[in-house]
């Protein structure tokens, strides 16, 4: 009998997990990672909800934001209102201020 690995999982496992789990059965995948089908399967599952939580942050994030639009339905214009607008600045993304050029720029008076 082989004796399989115990610990998490690393990520090439999780990798051909995720990449092969629609053509191959759940002990083949068990069977080729040297793992039990139960560790298997809970990976599986946690990937599920973990997919079906970040779906239901989105849709509740994009409908926080849609309840703060002004709309006019009848002549069919939407305004976004300075709530909006701050929700937006709030959850954009902020680029790296300099990039790679940040070893080049020296700053006479720091912040």
């Amino acid at each position: 009998m082989v004796k399989r690995h115990r610990g998490p999982m690393s990520k090439s496992e999780k990798f051909y997990i995720d990449q092969n789990q629609s053509k191959l059965d759940i002990e083949t995948l068990a069977n080729d990672l040297n793992r039990t089908v139960l560790q298997v399967r809970k990976y599986l599952d946690k990937r599920h909800e973990d997919a079906q939580n970040e779906s239901i942050k989105k849709k509740n994030k994009e409908s926080h934001m849609q309840q703060l639009m002004d709309r006019d339905k009848d002549k069919g214009t939407t305004v976004m209102t300075s709530a909006a607008s701050e929700l937006s600045d709030e959850t954009r993304q902020k680029p790296a201020p300099y990039g790679k050029y940040q070893s080049a720029i020296h700053q006479i008076k720091p912040k």
